[in-house]
């Protein structure tokens, strides 16, 4: 399947296809995922806008309705995120992150009321690992700004409400059972797929040399401990209480609002775990070095009052704190990894996977991280 996909989109039958790109897609087919629900609405034509390639690509399209479309205030703009290449597929396919993904749009997303996007399709093909979601172009309808690490500062406030979305999600579906069914995987049992469908450990040790710039010589001297300790943080993550994870809270998953109302979308890492490991992560990475010193302990306090807030039994503090020290491993290794890829397919930009590892790293060395263990 991934051969023939190499040399070709495959055609689109029905509604029942997922398109390998948007240079597949058809008016028919559009038609058929958009208008159904409108007596007489037809998609007469699409423009494609710009795309952007990481682990996953998107691209802007720009669809045009007959009378019926319009008049039925179909959506115009839309986002679409999909993985083109077999590398891409192998990566967020294989190990289940692309259903995952399409999961949550499907059936999670209605019922969570918090910033995310939209998803107007969301689909999985099984054999080739083809995911293919249309979403809200939130650029274009809310005026919502994303960046990373290098172009996208977050102020106090920003960082407050990252962590009141966080709790508002975690508090949604806390405890054990409570989690979708659709979910079935522990962060633990995520990340024991991800050592054996991407090697791993080998990946990181990678990252650790093509990174050594940007690491405290105390973190890099302790290479070989790096994925035992992971491990074991795992380890000690799904024995908590457990929630739902986004688990990729870096700071490009994130967009703010023109009200600075932050949102977050990039859903495919979804799995079952203790929520400290979104918690640290966002804070390792979403803030810099100096802000995160300076706000981490407030902003943890908060986050424990807005999850209590939902009506759970919170952590607390000194608890809390720990397992806060506890999960940094997750966010310095989802990007220890991804750069160690080889350059020539590796998914990430250098510069962005620098600064994430740099502030990742000052977490793990601050906190001590290998001692809460």
């Amino acid at each position: 399947m991934f051969a023939e996909e190499q040399r070709g989109h495959p055609p689109l039958r029905g509604p029942e296809d997922v398109p390998g790109t948007p240079d597949a897609l058809t008016v028919e087919w559009l038609t058929a995922v958009l208008c159904g629900a409108h007596d007489g609405a037809e998609v007469v034509a699409f423009e494609h806008g710009s795309q952007y390639d990481g682990t996953t690509s998107g691209r802007r399209l720009t669809i045009l309705y007959n009378d019926a479309g319009r008049e039925a205030g179909l959506p115009q703009r839309l986002f679409a995120k999909f993985s083109p290449s077999v590398e891409a597929r192998c990566l967020v396919g294989i190990n289940g992150s692309s259903a995952g993904e399409v999961a949550f749009y499907d059936q999670i997303r209605p019922t969570l009321p918090v910033e995310t996007p939209r998803a107007f399709y969301a689909g999985f093909d099984e054999p080739s690992c083809r995911t293919f979601l249309l979403l809200e172009d939130l650029v274009q309808t809310k005026g919502a700004r994303f960046g990373t690490a290098l172009d996208f500062p977050v102020d106090r406030s920003m960082a407050e409400s990252m962590v009141g979305l966080l709790a508002e999600t975690h508090g949604r579906f806390w405890g054990p059972g409570n989690q979708p069914a659709a979910i079935a995987r522990s962060a633990l049992e995520y990340q024991v797929d991800f050592n054996s469908t991407a090697a791993w450990e080998q990946l990181t040790l990678a990252g650790f040399e093509v990174a050594r710039a940007a690491l405290p010589p105390a973190i890099y001297d302790r290479r070989g401990e790096w994925h035992a300790g992971l491990m074991r943080s795992l380890e000690l993550n799904v024995a908590a209480t457990p929630t739902l994870l986004h688990q990729d809270t870096h700071l490009a998953n994130w967009y703010a609002l023109p009200d600075g109302t932050m949102g977050l979308a990039d859903w495919q890492c979804l799995a079952r775990g203790q929520w400290a490991l979104d918690v640290a992560y966002a804070l390792a990475i979403g803030l810099t070095t100096s802000d995160r010193r300076a706000w981490e302990q407030e902003l943890l306090a908060l986050y424990l009052e807005r999850l209590a807030a939902t009506g759970v039994e919170a952590p607390t503090f000194d608890d809390a704190w720990l397992a806060y020290r506890q999960q940094l491993f997750h966010a310095l290794g989802y990007w220890l990894a991804p750069i160690g890829i080889p350059e020539e397919v590796r998914p990430v930009r250098n510069d962005v996977a620098t600064e994430n590892i740099r502030r990742a790293a000052a977490a793990v060395e601050d906190l001590a991280a290998f001692d809460a263990l």
